[in-house]
């Protein structure tokens, strides 16, 4: 078998680029996470859909399908722009100026803003009336999965 050489350095130059690309590619791939949307163990909200989570966190209802009302809470971390990208297919650009223009118009405010998993995880499990997305990673004991999102 014969050996290849790389004889001409132009070839060694472009033999390295292709792999530093592909390397690049490969190690840029996005890691998602799971998103659980919670609730705490003591909500009187037992299930809940895609659709009517979409309707809640656009303030098109503050209730759910089964009548139980529920206050919906942002999760500003690293999550936050998975979960509406799932959800209503939008940017968090394209939301800032939805909710622009739903407050203007006055037909609706954004969700309470949390910080980060584990003040959404605390004030969930605390009030049963709140509604929460976190990375299914961090869930505990003391809050229910109602839907789990890619």
């Amino acid at each position: 078998m014969k050996e290849r050489s790389f004889a001409n350095p132009l070839s060694q130059m472009r033999w390295l680029g292709v792999c530093c690309c592909l390397s690049i590619i490969v190690l840029v791939q996005p890691v998602y996470a799971e998103i659980a949307v919670i609730v705490g163990t003591h909500s009187d909200l037992k299930q809940l859909d895609k659709q009517a989570l979409v309707d809640i966190y656009l303030s098109k209802t503050n209730k759910a399908p089964d009548g139980t009302a529920v206050i919906p809470l942002d999760n500003t971390g690293k999550i936050r722009s998975q979960f509406y990208r799932v959800t209503v297919n939008k940017s968090l650009k394209q939301l800032r100026r939805f909710w622009s223009h739903q407050v203007v118009q006055a037909t609706g405010e954004p969700p309470k803003e949390l910080d980060s998993d584990k003040e959404i995880l605390d004030v969930v499990s605390r009030n049963p009336n709140t509604l929460g997305y976190v990375d299914r990673a961090h869930v505990n004991d003391q809050v229910r999965v109602l839907l789990t999102l890619p």
